[in-house]
């Protein structure tokens, strides 16, 4: 099967390296244009990425050099609730069945066992139940539950000074890298050395015919064809765009702009940090992304509340006495998805498939999610391009986006804050969709953590951070049981103080 992809970067290049390392008979091109710049906006990644890189091959303390990346451990988010909130960390923390927690603490299998709970409760229904009795405040949630909070205060990486890992084998943390460097990483490294080849031209004329792709032409006067073609144009679709397009918009995500820059260091101990920063701002939120050498930053933003050119002016001002590195830059997208992200012999993946909103890594995930998933359908399908492929791939890809707009959402809904237009739309939309039983609905049945992108921990910690789920009940609490979860909390705070005590800091 004869494949081209069109565009490099993180999405151009990280398909290329999945499906020449497992694909089977693939002759794989990627064509990038020479001069059109990568849009690199979402630095902060899930431990998805961990996952994805090392079945790349990638050795991690190689290719984290050469993206800039730093081990992040969670994201600390502030404002979201009240405007003058303290900040909360998102931790990755595993929540941990019945079946698990009458174990001994020294054994820690991961997310094999998590969802085995439909006739037991979990370490979080127990935690609730303790803090709904008054024994636990939601300031004793994240140290109670996360094996990592305390490496976040002190700074430190999730190893110890021999390169041991701390919390575990099963990648609880994630990394920010450098969006720009990071398909890089893959070309040299994985596709390139896998028979990848890559063609540096732009594209003159895409011919259509029957709604499909028959070939392209580059500005060298060379014409190509394909089986299947991949498009990683981004928002301009180069290819996708030639055939009748479906759109699905997420009308309840407002934000639809982000200024970003990055800005230097005055002193690299003080200012980089394991954790990405997620702070509301009046008309949307404010992220930093701490890389070796610098910090990214950006304001998303509602342009319909906010003009732009002030939306830079107040990026600026959330860093006083900095000057960025360069002149902010504006990027504006329409939350949506395709309804077909692969239509004939078509695919498209990354920002030409999707875009909400920046926030929770969801573009890079869904780069991994959209590669992975792809492997999968042409592998099963016998890679033969036909409907009943591009409808699996569409229905699986648009089932997956769906949920990272759902849990982007409540991230809004929840607030208290009525400051802005923006804030009161999101406070209304809550009262109209009944959002906290929604909240609940989703925190007891995404429970499979191979299934959801967040699974059950990450929408109980949403509750927690906005002082949700007072009233709610639990019929299946065995009394016995809350020993055994006081004895992994007690485990998971002393587990977490002493590895931070031994670790190396993160800029070491």
């Amino acid at each position: 099967m004869k494949i081209i992809i069109i565009g490099g970067g993180t999405s151009g290049w990280w398909t290329a390296g999945y499906l020449s390392k497992f694909g089977k008979d693939l002759d794989i091109t990627v064509i990038e244009s020479p001069t059109i710049p990568k849009i690199g906006v979402g630095e902060s990644v899930l431990p998805q990425t961990t996952l994805f890189l090392s079945k790349l091959g990638m050795d991690e303390k190689v290719w984290m050099k050469d993206c800039e990346a730093v081990y992040k451990l969670g994201n600390m988010k502030q404002g979201w609730h009240r405007k003058d909130d303290k900040p909360f960390l998102f931790s990755f923390w595993w929540n941990y069945a019945e079946n698990a927690l009458g174990r001994s603490m020294s054994f820690r299998p991961g997310p094999s066992i998590l969802w085995n709970h439909r006739n037991s409760a979990r370490i979080g229904d127990y935690w609730l139940a303790m803090r709904n009795a008054g024994e636990k405040t939601n300031e004793d949630f994240v140290p109670d539950l996360s094996d990592s909070y305390a490496l976040t205060q002190n700074m430190s990486k999730p190893f110890d000074q021999e390169g041991n890992p701390v919390l575990g084998n099963w990648a609880p943390y994630s990394y920010h890298i450098n969006a720009f460097k990071a398909g890089e990483v893959v070309r040299d490294n994985c596709a390139i050395p896998n028979g990848v080849k890559n063609i540096l031209a732009d594209v003159v004329d895409v011919v259509e015919q029957d709604g499909k792709i028959v070939s392209i032409k580059l500005d060298d006067g060379k014409e190509h064809t394909a089986d299947l073609w991949v498009d990683c144009s981004g928002f301009r679709r180069l290819l996708m765009s030639k055939l009748d397009l479906e759109v699905k918009r997420y009308e309840h995500i407002r934000t639809n702009s982000a200024v970003v820059a990055p800005f230097p260091y005055d002193d690299v101990t003080k200012e980089l940090e394991p954790y990405t920063q997620s702070i509301a701002r009046p008309y949307g939120w404010q992220f930093i992304v701490t890389l070796t050498g610098r910090a990214g930053s950006g304001y998303v933003f509602d342009r319909r509340l906010l003009d732009p050119e002030q939306a830079k002016k107040d990026l600026l001002s959330f860093w006083p006495g900095k000057t960025p590195a360069i002149e902010p830059r504006l990027i504006t997208w329409d939350p949506s998805r395709l309804v077909k992200p692969w239509k004939n012999n078509v695919v498209c993946i990354g920002l030409s498939a999707f875009f909400m909103d920046p926030l929770e890594a969801n573009g890079v995930y869904g780069i991994e999610y959209g590669v992975e998933t792809l492997f999968r359908v042409l592998d099963k399908n016998n890679y033969v391009v036909n409907d009943y492929a591009s409808e699996l791939y569409s229905r699986t890809v648009g089932r997956q986006l769906d949920y990272m707009s759902e849990y982007i959402t409540h991230h809004y809904m929840h607030t208290d804050r009525d400051d802005t237009e923006f804030w009161r739309y999101y406070k209304n939309l809550a009262k109209e969709t009944n959002a906290e039983e929604k909240l609940w609905e989703l925190y007891m049945s995404r429970d499979n953590p191979k299934h959801h992108l967040f699974p059950d921990a990450i929408w109980l910690s949403l509750a927690v951070y906005f002082d949700k789920f007072k009233d709610k009940e639990f019929t299946n609490l065995k009394p016995h049981m809350f020993e055994h979860v006081k004895n992994h909390i007690q485990f998971t705070r002393t587990h977490s103080e002493i590895s931070a005590s031994i670790c190396k800091k993160v800029w070491e």
